[in-house]
């Protein structure tokens, strides 16, 4: 039997069913970075922002702070940050965290 809905009503409907695919993708995403991040410099606590997942299009800010002692301490944290970072643009990685 044919399809007889509109072909308006059908883009919709895989519409919203990929704005939801990616908003789960997205919270999973970052769930696995936030405890990632956790790991790897505790005590700082990160939390997604300005979270938007529309068709083809996945963007979240990540914002966090922590105290530390000094200079030395803070360059440490960054560096393992932005490692940790340049780690996560092997699809390898961003794989494994979505299933933390």
């Amino acid at each position: 039997m044919a399809n007889t809905e509109k072909v308006s009503e059908q883009l919709t409907r895989i519409k919203d069913g990929f704005d939801k695919s990616n908003h789960t993708f997205l919270t999973r995403l970052m769930s696995g970075l936030q405890k990632r991040i956790a790991d790897t410099v505790p005590e700082l606590e990160v939390t997604p922002t300005g979270k938007q997942a529309t068709v083809g299009h996945i963007r979240v800010n990540m914002i966090g702070s922590k105290v530390v002692e000094d200079e030395t301490v803070l360059a440490d944290n960054q560096r393992k940050i932005r490692q940790l970072m340049d780690i996560m643009k092997n699809p390898t990685a961003i794989i494994g965290i979505i299933g933390e």
